[in-house]
């Protein structure tokens, strides 16, 4: 934190703004307007959980660097913390090479944790167990994955999404459903198959 925060809507505000809006977001409003922040959120639609607790809330494709980047000018924050997981890295490492905002978690760590393929790497780099996987592009290549694998197994895209979109697979004929529903409008062209855990 600063040396000195000032009081909330006021020209002297220490400001945040939260990239995301959902319920951890608005547990951190209350955390962080009790330390004297003014708090800003933004989320893709209106009314989010934590947009109706914070001084002020807009709506905007945090996912989009101008939107985020447009945003941060307006707002002036002293922090940006994304919330969520599809927010534009490219926004969040601008921020951190080019400004005086500080990112937290780091621009690094929400690239890292965002990405399946990136955090398992990272992971075994430096000697971590993960859940056996494969990182496949085709669905030739799930069937491949699923088989050596075994059943039950997940099948997730290719952007963590707080368990969002993943999709648990007990019987091979799931595999093609599996396939199409993981991969609708994400961004890269690769799923991960995962060994399914209990």
């Amino acid at each position: 934190m600063e040396s000195y925060i000032g009081s909330p809507l006021t020209s002297n505000a220490v400001r945040v703004l939260m990239l995301g809006g959902g319920e951890l977001a608005k547990g951190l409003v209350g955390a962080f307007q009790n330390l004297g922040l003014e708090v800003h959120v933004v989320d893709r639609y209106e009314g989010s959980p934590a947009q109706q607790v914070a001084h002020f809330s807009y709506t905007a494709d945090i996912d989009d660097e101008k939107a985020v980047l447009d945003l941060v000018e307006h707002v002036k924050p002293a922090y940006v913390v994304p919330e969520i997981e599809g927010v534009a890295d490219e926004a969040l490492q601008a921020l951190h090479d080019d400004s005086a905002v500080t990112v937290v978690p780091t621009a690094r760590a929400c690239e890292l944790t965002s990405d399946r393929k990136k955090l398992r790497e990272v992971a075994e780099s430096l000697g971590l167990p993960t859940t056996a996987y494969k990182v496949v592009e085709t669905f030739d290549a799930l069937k491949e994955a699923v088989n050596e694998l075994g059943l039950p197994c997940i099948i997730k895209p290719d952007v963590a999404t707080s368990g969002r979109g993943h999709v648990l697979v007990k019987d091979e004929d799931q595999l093609k459903d599996a396939w199409d529903n993981v991969r609708r409008g994400k961004k890269n062209s690769w799923v991960v198959a995962e060994r399914f855990v209990d």
